[in-house]
């Protein structure tokens, strides 16, 4: 029996978004799976102890975020959380700050 006849071939071709798709899903994929193999690598089981105990301490900011999301449910995050609480000055560090930490991640 020739299988060559049972075959489709595929198109060829890669728009925007599927090339975008891939960077995105390699460079997420690179932070999320490479690098805690090299720490694991590097440290052994405390890694996991790590990942434990920063999960356990992002708890109360999760909740909190949680809670002023629907407290006031605006467009806008942290800026609109910030502008609520403080005043012009202080709004721009605090949502500089957090540009910053978002960042760096």
């Amino acid at each position: 029996m020739d299988k060559s006849n049972d075959c489709t071939t595929l198109k060829r071709e890669l728009g925007l978004f599927e090339v975008f798709c891939i960077a995105s899903g390699a460079m997420i994929s690179s932070g999320l799976f490479v690098l805690p193999g090299l720490a694991y690598a590097k440290t052994g089981a405390s890694v996991i102890i790590s990942y434990l105990i920063a999960s356990l301490l992002i708890v109360p900011t999760l909740l909190s975020k949680a809670e002023l999301a629907t407290a006031m449910p605006k467009a806008g995050g942290d800026w609109w959380f910030c502008f609520m609480v403080f005043s012009c000055l202080k709004n721009s560090f605090c949502t500089y700050w957090n540009w910053c930490i978002c960042t760096a991640i």
